[in-house]
């Protein structure tokens, strides 16, 4: 299992043994929020509100993070994530009207698409494994820097 507090990511087995700090940040660059588990590339993603984006820690030796995607402030902060074996999903909105996006987890870019919109103070994700679709009613954003 796996769990965060504001600069710190840890994990333990399921029994609470062997407890150990996946990602200790004492320089405020992150603020974990929204963890989602990647057994498909044995990674984990978490969300920075702060920043905007969205990060990836290959969960190897080395634990490295990288950002895999910044979200335009103007279409709100991430901070819920969910993944499956297609997409990377992610809600945005906190105390205001937000809306569930998604990319192609495989080559994670600036295009976006949403797939919900106006929800009003999102609390939780979760993906249905099994169930995604790539139908053309959702609306594509391509953003650029």
């Amino acid at each position: 299992m796996y769990w965060s507090g504001y600069q710190i990511i840890e994990r333990a087995e399921l029994d609470g043994t062997n407890r150990l700090t996946v990602l200790r940040d004492w320089n405020s660059m992150y603020d974990v929020l929204g963890l989602a588990l990647d057994i498909q590339t044995n990674g984990l993603y978490f969300a920075s509100f702060r920043k905007s984006s969205i990060y990836h820690i290959a969960l190897d030796d080395r634990c490295r993070t990288r950002k895999v995607l910044e979200v335009p402030r103007s279409l709100g902060r991430p901070f819920l994530l969910a993944v499956d074996d297609l997409f990377l999903y992610w809600n945005t909105g906190y105390h205001i009207p937000g809306n569930t996006y998604r990319t192609d987890k495989t080559r994670i870019n600036d295009q976006f698409e949403i797939v919900l919109k106006g929800l009003k103070d999102p609390r939780g994700i979760a993906i249905h494994k099994g169930n995604s679709t790539q139908d053309s009613k959702y609306t594509a954003y391509s953003v650029s820097h």
